[in-house]
């Protein structure tokens, strides 16, 4: 899936979640919301803060884990996520899971930020909430948090 059409975004920020196992890369339907069990009891969204972003990836990075809430998308895209991250807690199945942060002034692109754990697991099975939005909990035990500035996308510091 690519990223969605850049020609409209003034002030704003992207998620993408991607995960990859037994060398199969996947890229889910988009983002809308994430969250961490056991720290700040809050969401963040496309019209969160850089301070409550990096905040929230610290978060997960301390208290290990992280929710994603993902909306039903057109075609089968969600579908095929769903049954994936379904098989993956069903098998307990470790995978690579990554969190891409775009952020966007005067539709550029200023940074990305990265949160990533090549030893994730789902830790509960995906739940529909609210009608049409996918719930998925991962365990991220060894997560890492990478910045890029628009300068150089090269090479990204770890955090």
């Amino acid at each position: 899936m690519a990223w969605v059409d850049t020609n409209n975004i003034k002030n704003s920020y992207q998620f993408k979640f991607m995960y990859e196992s037994e060398g199969s890369a996947k890229t889910a339907p988009p983002v809308v919301s994430f969250g961490v069990v056991g720290g700040a009891l809050r969401s963040i969204n496309e019209d969160s803060s850089d301070v409550s972003i990096s905040s929230e990836f610290e978060q997960a990075r301390k208290f290990k884990n992280m929710i994603l809430y993902m909306p039903g998308s057109s075609g089968a895209s969600d579908m095929k996520t769903a049954i994936d991250l379904m098989n993956f807690a069903n098998a307990k199945k470790a995978f690579r899971f990554s969190l891409l942060v775009r952020r966007f002034v005067n539709k550029q692109m200023i940074y990305l930020l990265q949160i990533s754990d090549g030893h994730a697991t789902v830790l509960k099975p995906p739940s529909m909430i609210h009608g049409d939005l996918l719930q998925v909990q991962f365990s991220l035990p060894e997560a890492d948090i990478t910045y890029w500035e628009s300068e150089d996308f090269a090479s990204g510091v770890k955090l």
